[in-house]
């Protein structure tokens, strides 16, 4: 069995849709779906946390999700991003799992086990979703998460009108299928003094912060790759006499401009200067390229990760 669990209090909008993709999607397996805005559930709190030491006192069927979760073979979820997080739906029914567990490690640990899939509808940033999510998925794994744009499918977000367009439901079953096109990029983290090279380039229509980086070219390594699209984006050469070391690989997925679903490997090649050389914006996308302060681009930068990153290079 599939479980679809769609947070969203709204009727017929683009949650409840994507659900019904879902449910299309597994047509030949019997899938269950629980819409949060059928029903009215309760908060955690009001009690003496009886959900500790025996059961908890409230009875408004919010269990009958997680009881169906842990005899599936799949859960999907589907959230509406609220302010840069999940809705208070999602936190509703994380705080009331202790209800549900009401200490039972053995059933904690098969909810946490059972293969889950997100799906988000958001407009804005992503990051807090990441680590918010790691909540119903075991230690040390990072939730597979499907970022929908309505704005990217010329969509307006309040309409609920998303799945009318077929690109944006074909990436719905391209995620259920696994089906990613794969690339590999190379990301140059360049240090001058207490300095990081940076760009801010156009993603979709907003400026973000991060470093020079692209992909591997026929035959290329990801330090061969690092150097070249330092210099193709930034105008500063860095050779191989400058390289400090590297940083575990990583991956993301993310829809590209065919609409398309990718999932990317980035290599993190680290280097060190002894001058700057004279910088400039060499492709149309980059808007600014300038040597940071690290502690200002920390501050400024839009992706958690490459701070993480940052933070893991200067100790190289």
């Amino acid at each position: 069995m599939i479980v679809v669990v769609n947070f969203s209090s709204r009727k017929d909008g683009n949650c409840y849709r994507i659900s019904g993709v879902v449910k299309k999607h597994f047509k030949n397996k019997k899938v269950k779906i629980f819409n949060f805005y059928e029903n009215t559930y309760v908060s955690c709190g009001h009690c003496n946390y009886e959900c500790f030491v025996k059961r908890c006192k409230v009875d408004d069927n919010l269990n009958e999700i997680f009881k169906a979760i842990v005899q599936s073979e799949e859960a999907i979820y589907v959230l509406p991003n609220y302010c840069d997080y999940p809705n208070s739906n999602y936190f509703l029914f994380s705080e009331r799992r202790c209800g549900f567990f009401n200490g039972n490690k053995d059933l904690q640990n098969r909810y946490l086990n059972i293969p889950k899939k997100f799906i988000v509808i958001s407009n804005s940033t992503n990051n807090n979703f990441k680590e918010t999510l790691k909540n119903h998925i075991p230690e040390k794994t990072n939730p597979d998460i499907l970022f929908l744009n309505s704005k990217k499918f010329n969509q307006d977000p309040l309409d609920g009108n998303l799945m009318n367009d077929s690109e944006a439901e074909n990436v719905i079953h391209d995620y259920l299928d696994n089906k990613y096109l794969i690339e590999q990029s190379a990301m140059a983290i360049v240090f001058y003094k207490s300095k990081v090279l940076s760009t801010v380039e156009e993603v979709y229509n907003r400026p973000t912060l991060s470093l020079p980086k692209g992909h591997l070219e026929n035959g290329e390594s990801p330090l061969e790759a690092a150097i070249r699209e330092c210099f193709e984006e930034t105008n500063e050469v860095i050779t191989k006499d400058n390289y400090i070391g590297e940083l575990a690989p990583f991956e993301i997925n993310f829809i590209n401009h065919h609409n398309k679903l990718v999932k990317k490997t980035i290599y993190p090649i680290i280097f060190r200067v002894d001058k700057m050389g004279h910088l400039a914006s060499k492709e149309e996308r980059i808007i600014k390229v300038k040597y940071l302060p690290i502690g200002e681009f920390l501050l400024q930068c839009t992706y958690d990760n490459v701070k993480t990153m940052i933070l893991e290079a200067t100790c190289k």
